[in-house]
């Protein structure tokens, strides 16, 4: 598509200018699954956050994180109404979380009301988990060299 847009998609070219925006726009990793992903990544990207990978591989591609922050081990999942309302999909996501919690990743649950009615108190709560989670990272890599 990129190469598309940059032959065929120069100037006076209707809609090129706006495809070229969002094409570079677009957070790393894979594409959305859900309308509720892409309005966390907005949230995220509006706040300043927009270092996550979006649907990132984990655990050798068994599972995939909505949105990660790689390097403190955030992991960010989208809580839509329509693929986490019954018990056997809450089951499945409490197990799968607990595997993930247990290969170092801490999750922060997001849901269409955190979005769209909290949305201040959402990145703050999300703030606060990347800047723990920085500080002990930190502190465990001093007390490893230091060691």
């Amino acid at each position: 598509m990129w190469e598309c847009i940059t032959e065929e998609g120069g100037r006076g070219v209707p809609g090129s200018a706006r495809l070229r925006k969002v094409m570079l726009g677009r957070p790393a990793g894979l594409p959305a699954k859900s309308v509720l992903e892409i309005e966390v990544g907005h949230l995220l990207r509006r706040a300043g956050l927009d270092n996550f990978v979006r649907n990132y591989p984990v655990l050798e591609g068994k599972y995939k994180i909505d949105g990660a922050f790689v390097v403190e081990h955030v992991a960010i999942e989208a809580d839509g109404r329509r693929w986490h309302r019954t018990k056997t999909q809450r089951a499945r996501d409490r197990s799968r979380q607990s595997e993930l919690e247990g290969a170092g990743w801490h999750f922060e649950r997001v849901t269409f009301e955190d979005v769209h009615l909290n949305p201040t108190a959402t990145i703050e709560r999300i703030r606060t988990s990347l800047s723990a989670r920085t500080v002990a990272a930190t502190t465990v890599l001093r007390t490893s060299t230091t060691a």
